[in-house]
């Protein structure tokens, strides 16, 4: 038996009960179920399209990968490497099979990574904490013993599926943050290890810390791709690759982005919100904001400027005051 686990989706295995969504819709950074069965299936062939944490709620699992695998039951979870592997589920003497599913990108690590620089320690695993079965770096999965806060924390995502929240985007980016934090202070090299397993994903890691890092400064293509170790065509490659687009069309978007959201603050003029976007001319920075806003920025200003006079602070339509309507109708 084959099946392939998609963003969005479940796997069709026979006899399964997932709680969760399970519809086709676009592409999903990250999603929640809750896969129960009274039928585990036998050894599958399962094509893992994100990476996953799988909780083991009631019986066992057996994971194998090319060159390695194991076996966890119920006092054990454990995050799974995208890839194909094969998956033998044994159900518990009751008879059940259950777990909690936490799908997510890789991008959403590499972006808790960034955000965190001080949880990516340049030293590999050695050793092991309470709570935390650390692997090989070669090995493409993580075992975690249930401990106290894991208990604690499978229970919040129970709290979240019998409340129909697992489509709640921002709730479960939380939760992995939570988690992320957790497992980065039990084990400061845990995150980084697993990283470290998969192709391209450090390489990919420190290409975003560069380009995210140097938005807002005078950095050109060729100096990002010093930085990065690399060449200029091998950067602007692995940027397209990452990104979805090239460099330069990417990085006007996001200074653009940038620029709006200081122009909406109002405190600087747009000749100054140009300099800290990185132009030295303001007309190269008029053209380039009005080619993706479609506006000029001295024009973009003023809009935001006049929406915030006639709104309240909390952003709602300020009220007419009465006697200013019977004025106006006498």
């Amino acid at each position: 038996m084959t099946a392939t686990v998609l963003p969005g989706m479940m796997p069709a295995l026979s006899g399964e009960r997932a709680t969760g969504p399970r519809d086709k819709e676009a592409v999903r950074d990250i999603s929640l179920y809750d896969y129960r069965t009274r039928t585990p299936a036998g050894k599958s062939r399962i094509t893992l399209e994100q990476h996953l944490f799988s909780f083991i709620m009631e019986g066992e699992k057996k994971v194998s990968f090319s060159g390695s695998s194991t076996t966890l039951g119920e006092e054990e979870c454990i995050l799974l490497s995208a890839g194909n592997c094969l998956m033998t589920e044994k159900a518990s003497p009751s008879g059940n099979y259950s777990s909690l599913l936490l799908f997510f990108d890789m991008r959403l690590l590499q972006d808790f990574l960034i955000k965190h620089p001080a949880k990516t320690p340049s030293h590999s695993i050695s050793g092991g904490r309470a709570g935390v079965v650390t692997p090989a770096i070669t090995e493409p999965f993580i075992r975690l013993r249930k401990d106290a806060f894991i208990r604690h924390y499978t229970g919040s995502l129970e709290q979240i599926l019998s409340a129909g929240l697992a489509r709640n985007r921002q709730m479960l980016l939380v939760k992995l943050e939570e988690l992320f934090l957790y497992l980065s202070e039990k084990s400061p090299s845990l995150l980084d290890t697993f990283l470290a397993t998969q192709m391209g994903s450090t390489e990919e890691l420190e290409i975003r810390k560069t380009v995210e890092a140097n938005l807002d400064r005078n950095c050109t293509l060729e100096e990002m791709a010093f930085l990065c170790h690399t060449s200029l065509s091998t950067f602007k490659r692995r940027f397209t690759r990452i990104y979805g687009e090239s460099p330069n069309k990417w990085i006007l978007r996001k200074k653009m982005e940038i620029a709006a959201g200081l122009l909406r603050q109002g405190a600087a003029r747009p000749g100054e919100v140009g300099y800290q976007v990185g132009y030295k001319s303001s007309s190269s920075f008029t053209q380039a904001f009005k080619q993706i806003h479609g506006v000029t920025p001295k024009d973009f200003r003023k809009t935001q400027l006049t929406v915030k006079t006639l709104s309240t602070p909390d952003g709602r339509p300020k009220e007419t005051p009465k006697k200013a309507l019977l004025d106006v109708s006498q």
